[in-house]
């Protein structure tokens, strides 16, 4: 990522959330969920090591979660401080795009079957969001244990690159003061072009720097 290579960086993945049929008279339990991730401990260190990359070296701690047991892995770069805006990127684990180097998604934690019925659908004329829904796949990321996990390694105020308003109001809503947004710009190209407007479109995805309005409105939703 370019201009980070110096300076300190952090990486977190993967998160993936369920909730439970919105028509219900039981409260959500993404709401439990919610109240749980930030009044609680919910993960633990499991194991921390030095990794060589291609980037220069990166040390990468794994969290384990103590609700269901999946290990979260954070990579970071550089010593974190408290008086410096760390830049930050949180998302789930993609096997497609990370393994098989897809150009057409991220596959969101979904599983690689899953993914590849979607593609099916997707040839079928379905977009990203109407194949998850023909697959009854609610796919809704929660940043509560990226929170936790941040607030651990000592992260105090952050520049996070997203391109997703709900992230970055979400991350606030678990107390981490956020200075900025580092949009990110992915290639546009005939697979992906979809893809990229129907996140756009109907998930509200900013692919420019302002997005102070946005989030001022999801923050409602969050």
């Amino acid at each position: 990522y370019g201009g980070t290579s110096s300076s300190q960086l952090i990486f977190i993945l993967p998160f993936v959330d369920y909730q439970s049929d919105p028509f219900s008279e039981v409260i959500y339990i993404t709401v439990i969920d919610r109240y749980r991730r930030k009044r609680e401990r919910l993960v633990e260190l499991a194991a921390a090591a030095l990794i060589p990359t291609m980037w220069g070296p990166f040390k990468a701690y794994c969290y384990r979660s103590l609700l269901d047991g999946i290990e979260h892995t954070a990579m970071v770069k550089g010593e974190i401080s408290d008086d410096q805006d760390i830049p930050v990127r949180v998302h789930s684990e993609c096997l497609t795009g990370y393994v098989f180097g897809s150009a057409r998604c991220d596959c969101r934690g979904i599983g690689l079957g899953h993914k590849l019925r979607a593609y099916n659908l997707q040839d079928d004329g379905h977009d990203t969001l109407e194949a998850n829904e023909e697959l009854y796949l609610l796919i809704l990321g929660n940043t509560g244990i990226g929170a936790q996990i941040l607030g651990y390694l000592g992260v105090h105020t952050m520049s996070l690159m997203t391109n997703n308003p709900a992230k970055y109001v979400g991350l606030k809503g678990y107390g981490l003061a956020i200075s900025g947004r580092a949009p990110l710009l992915n290639p546009i190209t005939k697979e992906n072009k979809r893809y990229l407007e129907t996140k756009q479109e109907k998930l509200g995805h900013i692919y420019g720097s302002d997005i102070n309005a946005t989030c001022n409105t999801a923050y409602q939703e969050i």
